[in-house]
């Protein structure tokens, strides 16, 4: 599994994504986007877009070459399963 894994990294058909202070891979060509993370049921899902202009977050004097961001909490699934109220709302 380990071969095919750093094959396909190496042809870039895969590329590594950091959440939750390990390594998940996903396919090379979705484009920018960001993930959450369940902090329930540990799965990973992709976010679409992007937050916007990060570059204002950043010291004066520093350049962003790349960014990514993760957010954390509990999922659509994992927050029904406890009887939890879903609310759909742009924040």
């Amino acid at each position: 599994m380990y071969r095919a894994l750093k094959q396909l990294l190496g042809e870039g058909w895969l590329v590594p994504v950091g959440i939750a202070g390990g390594t998940r891979y996903e396919l090379a060509e979705t484009g920018h986007h960001h993930h959450f993370h369940c902090l329930d049921c540990d799965k990973a899902f992709n976010v679409p877009g992007c937050a916007g202009n990060v570059q204002k977050l950043v010291p004066s004097g520093f350049v962003i070459a790349n960014h990514e961001l993760t957010l954390s909490g509990t999922c659509r699934w994992c927050t029904e399963r406890r009887g939890g109220a879903i609310h759909d709302r742009a924040v």
